[in-house]
């Protein structure tokens, strides 16, 4: 089976997946290839992304899309590549299976709208999953490792399952992306008209500020930013007005002369994710559809 797994993975975590959805799959003799659409500066510079993306997927049978949760949402970013994948013909095929990674306490409704998405581009569902990992971002605003992973074993081992589930799948196999309407609708319309992930990117989240006294240029910052926000220019770094900050926070975890730091209302951020996290995380924390 030809197979092309594309993904979107601002701390690494996501990516970790799809590498290993990629290294079991090729151990089955399928001809995977693997899109990792972080940093890609054709795709987040470029303004004609459905021409972009017909040239950078090969041919296949099965397409794999993952991207991490954010606010309750698949990030934006691969929502719309979705919307702007090709539609299945010749070339492209219409099997698809999409996968979220989140920080344990919500994966909200990031994989029921990727399947209604995906339907919309006349994509068969063929399953889904979601792992639970370390939540990188909620560590710089509240001072707390949430949701650390001892062991990848365990996703391992739920990989392999489903990679075996899928030497019997077939172009006629049927849509399964009902079974992700696993929220309630009351659920559903918090996550979709309160979790607004733009919005809350702009107004609800502390800012990045850059302590340019501190900043020893080193582009750190620069280099890890997922989707090319922050650049140097005219001699220091600065944030870019095309690509907006997903708060992934990478900056602040690698900055080695701690220069950035978020700036904003901080104690509001730590009430608000300490009532989230009273709530326990989602459980279960790894879950195949």
């Amino acid at each position: 089976m030809k197979i092309t797994i594309i993904v979107f993975s601002p701390t690494g975590n996501t990516k970790k997946i799809a590498e290993t959805f990629n290294r079991t799959l090729t151990l089955k003799k399928n001809n995977v290839s693997l899109i990792d659409l972080t940093r890609d500066t054709s795709y987040f510079e470029r303004s004609n992304k459905p021409e972009y993306l017909e040239s950078i997927i090969p041919q296949h049978d099965l397409l794999i899309a993952g991207a991490p949760v954010y606010a309750h949402h698949m990030q934006y970013h691969m929502k719309e590549l979705l919307e702007n994948l090709p539609l299945p013909d010749g070339k492209w095929g219409k099997l698809v299976l999409p996968f979220i990674t989140y920080g344990g306490i919500n994966s909200g409704i990031a994989l029921e709208e990727a399947g209604k998405i995906l339907t919309g581009r006349k994509r068969t569902v063929i399953g889904a999953a979601k792992f639970s990992l370390k939540h990188h971002a909620l560590q710089n605003f509240i001072n707390k490792d949430i949701n650390a992973i001892e062991s990848f074993k365990e996703i391992e081992n739920q990989i392999n399952a489903l990679v075996s589930e899928l030497e019997s799948v077939s172009y006629n196999s049927q849509d399964k992306s009902r079974a992700l309407v696993y929220r309630s609708r009351k659920e559903y319309l918090i996550d979709n008209f309160i979790f607004d992930e733009k919005k809350w990117h702009k107004s609800k989240y502390p800012n990045m500020y850059i302590d340019q006294q501190k900043c020893t240029q080193c582009l750190s910052c620069v280099n890890n930013c997922p989707v090319l926000h922050l650049k140097m220019q005219n001699g220091a770094i600065t944030a870019s007005d095309k690509n907006e900050c997903i708060h992934c926070t990478n900056c602040i975890t690698l900055c080695p002369a701690k220069a950035i730091i978020p700036h904003g209302d901080l104690e509001k951020m730590k009430s608000f994710m300490g009532k989230l996290l009273a709530k326990g995380l989602e459980i279960p924390a790894h879950q195949i559809y």
